[in-house]
């Protein structure tokens, strides 16, 4: 069982490279940064949380560092390292271990750190604010923030393609549609996601 882990493990993260290297492409070494404080921090938590319980230490099955690496796509490239520090301790801490470790939480880990990082600072996670000083190639503006504050002709200027493409703000790994899609089904050719479950939730998500 633990070496199915951290087979899954290794290949979640072969899978997430394609989307994380276009953010480190788009956002330079500030995004390289946050993801390795989160995947290292991540990784902390875990060895410190085995040692305080007593329990044997897991930090090698590669799945801290998933959770790391998941939460850091999810950031924008400005995040201050204190707020990367304490998502990850939200994470693995709360998220992950607290519940009894993986099998045993309630929650997606990534999910509940967001969450309650997103309800104590809202701001760090305004997009249009943590990267307005980045001069990138394409309109440094959510599709939806555009519609909502200069009405829905001014999304006309977004191509849902070049979206696809990940030339949208957003966290660092978190827009690139295309890569997403690549890493999914790579997963799925490996037997780690079932295409029926990813199936059924785009297009529960798609008709809502």
């Amino acid at each position: 069982n633990g070496s199915r882990i951290t087979e899954r493990s290794y290949h979640t993260m072969l899978a997430a490279l394609p989307a994380l290297l276009l953010g480190f492409y788009h956002y330079g070494m500030p995004a390289v940064g946050v993801a390795c404080l989160a995947v290292s921090t991540a990784i902390l938590w875990e060895l410190v949380i085995n040692l305080v319980t007593r329990r044997p230490i897991t930090i090698g099955d590669g799945n801290a560092a998933i959770i790391g690496l998941i939460f850091a796509m999810l950031l924008p490239a400005t995040m201050p390292w204190w707020a990367v520090i304490t998502g990850t301790f939200i994470a693995v801490v709360i998220g992950k271990q607290i519940y009894g470790g993986i099998g045993s939480n309630a929650f997606n880990p990534v999910a509940v750190a967001v969450a309650i990082m997103m309800v104590a600072w809202k701001g760090l996670f305004d997009f249009d604010g943590m990267l307005v000083n980045y001069n990138l190639d394409f309109a440094t503006l959510y599709p939806i923030a555009a519609a909502k504050h200069f009405g829905s002709a001014s999304a006309e200027s977004f191509s849902l393609w070049k979206i696809f493409l990940g030339q949208q703000l957003g966290g660092i790994g978190s827009t690139f549609g295309l890569g997403l899609l690549i890493g999914g089904i790579y997963l799925m050719l490996r037997g780690f996601i079932r295409w029926e479950i990813s199936l059924t939730f785009l297009a529960g998500v798609y008709l809502t």
